[in-house]
């Protein structure tokens, strides 16, 4: 989660940076970034689970 949360708002200043206002930029980071957040996330979770089961 900390990862996420570290490119999410590194993805913002980039926008920021170019120019962007804050609202609109905070809003397109989370619209670009949230797919792949929640990729990573399941992907991790699926990955998990059969040990948090154990089987």
């Amino acid at each position: 989660m900390v990862n996420n949360a570290i490119i999410l708002i590194d993805y913002t200043n980039r926008l920021r940076r170019a120019g962007k206002a804050k609202i609109d930029a905070l809003r397109e980071a989370c619209l670009v970034r949230l797919r792949p957040i929640l990729m990573t996330t399941s992907t991790t979770v699926l990955g998990l689970l059969p040990m948090a089961l154990g089987l």
